[in-house]
């Protein structure tokens, strides 16, 4: 049974089970995801960052988890440029509901992810989803720290 097919079953159980998810997160699932993100090929980061989403929406401590795994959210901060729509969709999912962490939002300060959300927000992704998951997300970011109004403003995406 090879690795892609293991996260890809993983990735389309998950979402049916609460309770699987929690125990998944238990067991240092997450970290597991966070390293294929890092080293797997396409089709298993899209799995792995499918399941992280997955986690993220149904539990807190998976957001806390990936917090503390992904410092600085900077693989999730790379996906957002993924050229797979899906993939980026699902880490701008995944963001917003790791910026419910506290502080999360203010350890973003200084990088390009109100650029990044923004484009793909106002219409660079094809995929209505996915522009979906890029606003929400840049509404939390906004809501969480409000010094990422101020860049919002100057990139013209706020009148």
């Amino acid at each position: 049974f090879s690795r892609k097919r293991a996260v890809g079953l993983l990735s389309r159980i998950l979402p049916a089970s609460p309770a699987a998810v929690e125990e998944a997160v238990k067991q240092g699932l997450l970290k597991k995801m966070i390293r294929f993100l890092k080293v797997g090929g396409q089709i298993t980061s899209g799995y792995a960052i499918k399941t992280l989403a997955v986690c993220s929406k149904s539990s807190r401590q998976a957001q806390e988890e990936i917090v503390r795994l992904d410092k600085k959210c900077s693989l999730l901060l790379k996906l957002l440029h993924s050229e797979d729509e899906a993939m980026a969709g699902n880490a701008a999912f995944c963001l917003g509901r790791c910026l419910e962490v506290p502080g999360m939002a203010t350890t973003l300060l200084g990088t390009d992810v109100v650029r990044v959300l923004l484009k793909l927000a106002a219409g660079d992704a094809q995929k209505v989803s996915v522009q979906e998951n890029a606003a929400i997300a840049l509404g939390k970011l906004c809501k969480a720290d409000a010094r990422h109004i101020r860049r919002l403003r100057e990139l013209n995406g706020m009148a």
